[in-house]
């Protein structure tokens, strides 16, 4: 099934209503859908997109599968993130990101910070990363590692073994992310390898880059026919 499973709307950070990505979708020739907005554990907003969206997938049964998460980013190095749990079950997945890779006591590191310690930060990125596929309020890992490309940081390949490892024994589903190009390759290679569920997102934050990101969508679904796909 054709399908981007991470658009944002005008309930975060996007500038389209999520009717405006579901038409963009269906003349785009997607089978699927997924709408999901960044929270905030006070974030007001929750219960009208919750509704929104339930009203959305009744117009448009038949015409365009339609599902719908929240995502969450990482606020600790042990994978605790932004969510109010009574909204977990409201919604068909969470997506767990880390944004800015916590440091403890409720900071997080700057890549203008020019005390920063590459080492130190990869450490407690590893510590959160492994937290998210521990945490049960998490279904997805969005866009795993893209944190990373900023600070020129790179995955070693026992780092990769063991965060397949871990992702096998969570059941945790990790994003392949056409917008950042995540995971890197060597990292997707074993997620393949283990069989890990995987799911295709744009990460668009508007009609156009739907369109944009359109292609890469559908080359990802091509290269990942075979593969452990939600």
């Amino acid at each position: 099934m054709l399908s981007d499973l991470h658009n944002h709307s005008i309930f975060s950070d996007g500038i389209n209503t999520c009717e405006e990505l579901i038409e963009q979708a269906i003349s785009l020739g997607l089978q699927r859908i997924g709408l999901v907005d960044h929270v905030w554990r006070k974030s007001e907003w929750v219960l009208d997109f919750i509704d929104s969206t339930n009203r959305l997938k009744e117009k448009y049964e038949g015409v365009i599968q339609i599902v719908t998460g929240l995502e969450a980013k990482a606020l600790t190095c042990a994978g605790e993130v932004d969510l109010n749990d009574k909204w977990r079950d409201k919604v068909d997945y969470i997506l767990g990101a880390i944004h800015r890779i916590p440091s403890g006591s409720n900071q997080f590191y700057s890549k203008s910070d020019k005390s920063l310690s590459k080492s130190k930060a990869y450490d407690d990125w590893l510590s959160t990363i492994q937290g998210l596929l521990k945490n049960d309020m998490v279904d997805i890992v969005a866009h795993p590692a893209a944190e990373l490309i900023q600070y020129d940081i790179s995955l070693d390949e026992e780092t990769i073994k063991m965060l397949c490892h871990l992702g096998k024994i969570s059941g945790k589903v990790f994003e392949v992310n056409v917008k950042y190009k995540v995971p890197v390759q060597a990292f997707l290679n074993q997620l393949i390898a283990n069989e890990i569920p995987l799911s295709i997102g744009s990460d668009s934050h508007s009609t156009a880059q739907q369109k944009l990101f359109l292609n890469d969508i559908i080359a990802m679904h091509k290269t990942l026919t075979f593969c452990n796909l939600i």
